[in-house]
């Protein structure tokens, strides 16, 4: 699932991913809890073409994820976090993701 990626820095696409990691951190040290690889959702940035998986496996559950919008995986992984019994006073995130439907 590497695809055409938008570089905002260069102002160019670049093959490849985008990866959204969540973690703690005590203001001068960062650990990672969970990451997910993104893709593209439109298949015509997608380069190659994905084989066919069960969608029973992990496989198929990260390849779903990693079409899915930005702003869904950042609850999918907060959620995650909490099943895993992590828990935390304050969340902080980019402002990309600052919007009514993330902060309900």
């Amino acid at each position: 699932l590497a695809a055409k990626v938008f570089d905002h820095v260069s102002m160019t696409y670049k093959k490849g991913f985008r990866m959204m990691t969540m973690g703690w951190t005590d203001g001068s040290s960062f650990v990672p809890i969970a990451s997910s690889l993104l893709s593209s959702k439109n298949d015509q940035n997608v380069i190659g073409t994905p084989k066919k998986i069960e969608k029973r496996t992990i496989a198929a559950k990260r390849r779903i994820m990693a079409q899915s919008k930005g702003t869904d995986v950042v609850i999918q992984l907060l959620d995650q976090a909490l099943k895993a019994g992590l828990t935390a006073k304050y969340v902080m995130f980019d402002t990309w993701f600052s919007n009514p439907h993330q902060i309900v």
